[in-house]
């Protein structure tokens, strides 16, 4: 069948299955259930598909995503999406087997100490960019071994990444040797990273030492208190309370109420309430539930605030040494 021929479901549902199940699952969770259902029936459908014709959807949506022409999408918009709901190395994962770009790939199979000890040397506009891509528990292990000086330029330019040339990251791929170029004719060609690089950030310093995050995070407020108040603010997430011991939620529970825990509960992921609810007094349990099913529309603005205020309690309780919010990416050890 002609590329032309197919519809936008079948176009949806080939690159679903091209990129594999366990992210396919995630972009499921994410979709309507009328898309869902189309996009399911259209991968039941699928059958053996072949090369040519999945090549020629993927390159056919990558040039969608790159046209400037459309002001709605595009490259960014994607990003911003898929970084909202699975995060920026997800995003950065998908984007790059959609477009064949898989930048410094090759640090995967290099140890920690090895890749800090060739990335000192570089310019740490060149190292905010390897850790853009770089897995965020890998990359949390190499900021650490960095020098602390060299680590706050790095989070530096981190915060500050936006749009880089393509040939920027051919540069690097050649400074830093064994290269796969992905640049395709002599198109001048930009990646955004818009935003993404406080995500990122927040990534690593979710899996470094307690101490480095902590540093790391003042001397980023010396310099911009606001970037600071970005990065500590999208470490800790309203998704990441399930992660909490029960005693820890407790206690931040107490800090918030009826009314901001009812808003902040309106979208949240059923496992996440089951938790919330487990570790609420049966009184209380039992008004938030009520109020919950006779609560209506809420503006978004609402549920992000009611949600921060749960965010701020649990930071100002770890802050006060009251309780321990889990490290990502790592065993936390206790004594």
């Amino acid at each position: 069948m002609a590329r032309e021929d197919l519809n936008n479901y079948k176009k949806a549902a080939i690159i679903i299955v091209s990129l594999g199940i366990d992210l396919a699952v995630q972009i499921f969770k994410y979709l309507d259930e009328r898309d869902v259902e189309i996009i399911s029936k259209e991968i039941a459908k699928l059958g053996t598909i072949d090369k040519e014709e999945m090549t020629g959807v993927i390159k056919e949506f990558h040039n969608m995503l790159l046209s400037a022409e459309s002001e709605a999408g595009g490259i960014g918009y994607l990003k911003e999406i898929l970084s909202r709901s699975l995060g920026p190395h997800k995003t950065m994962e998908i984007i790059g087997r959609l477009s064949e770009i898989r930048p410094f790939s090759y640090f995967e199979n290099t140890s920690s100490s090895q890749i800090a000890e060739i990335l000192s040397k570089e310019d740490p506009q060149i190292i905010a960019l390897v850790f853009s891509y770089l897995p965020s528990a890998q990359a949390g292990e190499v900021f650490s071994l960095l020098p602390e000086d060299l680590r706050q330029k790095v989070s530096m330019k981190m915060v500050s990444l936006a749009n880089v040339h393509r040939e920027a990251i051919d540069s690097a791929h050649n400074a830093l040797e064994k290269v796969v170029s992905t640049k395709e004719g002599g198109v001048t060609e930009k990646v955004s990273f818009e935003g993404m690089g406080i995500k990122t950030l927040a990534s690593i310093l979710n899996t470094v030492p307690q101490q480095v995050e902590k540093d790391t995070l003042e001397q980023i407020k010396r310099v911009d208190e606001e970037t600071a108040d970005k990065v500590r603010n999208n470490m800790f997430i309203f998704e990441d309370l399930i992660t909490l011991e029960d005693v820890a939620l407790q206690k931040a529970l107490r800090q918030v109420d009826m009314r901001d825990l009812t808003f902040s509960l309106k979208v949240a992921d059923e496992k996440l309430k089951d938790k919330i609810f487990k570790n609420l007094s049966e009184r209380v349990r039992d008004a938030c539930k009520e109020e919950l099913s006779y609560l209506g529309p809420v503006r978004v603005s609402q549920v992000e605030e009611a949600q921060h205020k749960l965010i701020d309690a649990v930071r100002k309780l770890e802050a006060a040494g009251e309780i321990v919010i889990p490290r990502k990416g790592k065993e936390e050890e206790y004594v």
